[in-house]
């Protein structure tokens, strides 16, 4: 055990929340799991206005999200860092909300008997398939450090 009141990820005492800790970042989950909703909500609507066809719309409305995430990262990352499993938490939030919409949407699609248009094969297949291998790296990390990604200080 070291000298701060955080054990290592060997020690089988378990984990005390990190001092410092901010409510902030917990109660920022919930507006980012709104604001990824309506965001594909969005993005789905668009894709069924424009005759159900993944094209550069699409792919440009996507990278929006991503970059509304990469800012919510940005801006509260290393609170979330100090909160267990946080930044995991807003992982799976992203990947649920944006690989689901595509998912919905498919499947609302298939129901109607509309049918997919081959241009579906990258989000539906390629999209989520290549993502988890990341977030499944990303859970592991996390696992080992018990849950904290950033300096506990």
């Amino acid at each position: 055990m070291t000298s701060t009141s955080h054990p290592l990820p060997s020690d089988p005492r378990p984990a005390r929340p990190p001092a410092g800790s901010t409510d902030a970042a917990l109660h920022s989950l919930l507006p980012y799991l709104g604001a990824l909703v309506l965001a594909c909500l969005a993005l789905q609507v668009t894709i069924a206005l424009t005759g159900g066809r993944i094209a550069l719309l699409a792919a440009l409305l996507t990278a929006v999200i991503a970059a509304g995430a990469a800012i919510y990262l940005g801006t509260r990352g290393r609170a979330l860092g100090r909160l267990r499993f946080g930044l995991l938490i807003a992982h799976a939030l992203l990947y649920v909300s944006v690989n689901g919409s595509f998912a919905l949407h498919a499947f609302v699609r298939s129901a109607l008997g509309e049918g997919l248009d081959p241009s579906w094969g990258g989000p539906m297949l390629a999209m989520p398939g290549i993502w988890a291998l990341g977030f499944l790296a990303h859970a592991a990390g996390s696992l080992a450090g018990r849950g904290f990604e950033a300096g506990r200080a």
